[in-house]
């Protein structure tokens, strides 16, 4: 390879280098360019108390809710090792149950049942009690 070429080459993949490295230190300053990139936002802090106008209700569960199913007046949503029941209204938990194993499925509401499947169970919950 003669000098000039080379020395064309060289100073292509030191242009690449140098891009790279810039925009790994913009990636990082934002983050690692991670959530909004992804399409969702952390919130390291629980919603306000008041909702805004964009937000009817919000309620906590335990871990991320993986599932929830409406029926009526009532939501039941599974998440990390429990079913909660909602009130679709206003969002007040009216009961919460420990459902071992509970990660991935979507729980079902039927007349005056919640049934929910953990990856070796079902579980027939009373839609009134979560007993």
């Amino acid at each position: 390879m003669n000098q000039p070429r080379r020395s064309r080459v060289l100073l292509l993949v030191a242009a690449v280098l140098v891009a790279l490295v810039g925009l790994g230190v913009v990636l990082i300053g934002r983050g690692g360019g991670s959530d909004a990139s992804l399409g969702f936002r952390l919130v390291p802090e629980r919603p306000p108390a008041t909702p805004g106008p964009d937000l009817h209700w919000w309620a906590p569960v335990h871990g991320e809710p993986l599932g929830v199913a409406v029926d009526g007046s009532d939501v039941a949503a599974a998440a990390l090792d429990e079913v909660r029941l909602l009130d679709l209204a206003g969002g007040r938990t009216r009961w919460k149950a420990a459902v071992p194993g509970v990660r991935r499925y979507r729980p079902a509401i039927a007349a005056e049942r919640v049934v929910a499947t953990s990856e070796t169970e079902l579980v027939v919950l009373d839609r009134a009690s979560g007993a």
